[in-house]
């Protein structure tokens, strides 16, 4: 979660030093927004800038992906668990006491 802060911030901060302030990196539609955006005076973003951010937008996906493999894993294994405990040769040994 820190790493994926970190490339928002920096995207945004560079947005930022060209007047721009209404952009989610973390939306779905951040590439087509990219290609959208205006600088505070109109202008289109310079060359150089948009692909520096299209290679932090890369970073970003990288680390978005990530995250959601895990949290799929973390889940498959929460609901493995979940279904062991309720399986009724699980809860006999609890009658015992």
């Amino acid at each position: 979660m820190v790493e994926r802060v970190a490339h928002v911030n920096r995207i945004k901060g560079l947005l930022f030093s060209q007047g721009i302030t209404d952009y989610e990196p973390v939306y779905k539609n951040r590439r087509q927004r990219l290609e959208e955006l205006r600088t505070g005076d109109g202008n289109t973003l310079p060359r150089h800038m948009k692909a520096q951010i299209s290679r932090e937008l890369d970073r970003l996906e990288l680390v978005i992906n990530q995250i959601k493999i895990i949290e799929d894993e973390r889940d498959t294994l929460i609901a493995a668990q979940t279904a062991d405990s309720t399986k009724p040769e699980a809860c006999a040994g609890h009658d015992a006491a």
